[in-house]
């Protein structure tokens, strides 16, 4: 099937013994004509299991809907996901943009799915930055009150289930798999829609803060840019490999088409 738009990626591993991150491109048409396309990053933590579990059914799970219907798609998606790998030990983040046009090919719309901090950004006309939030309750203080609100507590930019189990931490307040601290972590995705989407990145942590520290404006500044420049996903990693790398990197880009 001919892709509608153009889609690239890239990876790096960066200073980490193993690359942990997955990523997936899915095409949605009818009888060859394209009106879509799912893509999708996740980035595994604490071992294996959860995100090669996520990324060997993906497509399997994935049931496209009609155009009106995006968020139910993701919503649907994300909950088959999470009962594939709720008994893991390791865990996953889980970051989707579903890019799609209307029947008639006058409207697209980008429907955004976010389970965890790996990053989303939305570049529409005009070039206006969208960028997703991140939970993580090292930068994300609604995020972390609301874990511990679940019964969680957190020490230094960590949640965990249990004061008497401090190995088990983890930045992040919403995740697949994680078995350890299923009591605490948030199963739900935050969804948006975002209508007219002229570039789309979506990415592993890797690539916007590693550390969390910067509050993204240095990533949303280049939205614009890559925006204006058609900028492919090698681009955007330079662009974080001249920065330096500190983890697993990585970046799936969608350019509309006829830009």
């Amino acid at each position: 099937m001919k892709k509608w738009g153009t889609v690239t990626t890239a990876q790096e591993q960066g200073p980490r013994s193993h690359q942990e991150d997955r990523f997936d491109e899915i095409l949605v048409g009818i009888d060859g004509d394209p009106y879509g396309c799912l893509l999708v990053v996740m980035d595994g933590h604490s071992g294996f299991e959860a995100v090669d579990l996520c990324a060997k059914e993906l497509q399997n799970l994935f049931v496209p809907r009609p155009f009106d219907e995006g968020e139910e798609s993701l919503r649907d998606l994300v909950g088959k996901l999470d009962r594939l790998t709720r008994s893991c030990e390791s865990g996953t983040t889980f970051s989707a943009a579903l890019i799609m046009r209307s029947e008639t090919r006058k409207m697209c719309r980008a429907t955004i799915a976010i389970l965890g901090d790996s990053p989303v950004m939305v570049v529409r006309k005009l070039n206006r930055v969208w960028l997703s939030p991140e939970h993580n309750v090292r930068s994300n203080l609604a995020e972390r009150e609301a874990a511990i609100r679940r019964g969680g507590f957190c020490e230094n930019g960590y949640l965990f289930q249990e004061r008497s189990d401090l190995a088990n931490g983890l930045q992040m307040s919403r995740a697949l798999g994680d078995r350890e601290l299923s009591h605490v972590l948030c199963r739900e995705p935050e969804i948006f829609t975002i209508d007219d989407p002229q570039w789309v990145l979506v990415a592993s942590d890797g690539i916007s803060d590693p550390n969390h520290e910067e509050a993204g404006f240095p990533f949303v500044k280049m939205g614009s840019r890559w925006n204006r420049d058609c900028a492919t996903a090698e681009r955007v990693m330079k662009w974080r490999v001249r920065r330096g790398l500190r983890d697993n990197a990585t970046a799936v880009v969608w350019n509309a088409p006829n830009k």
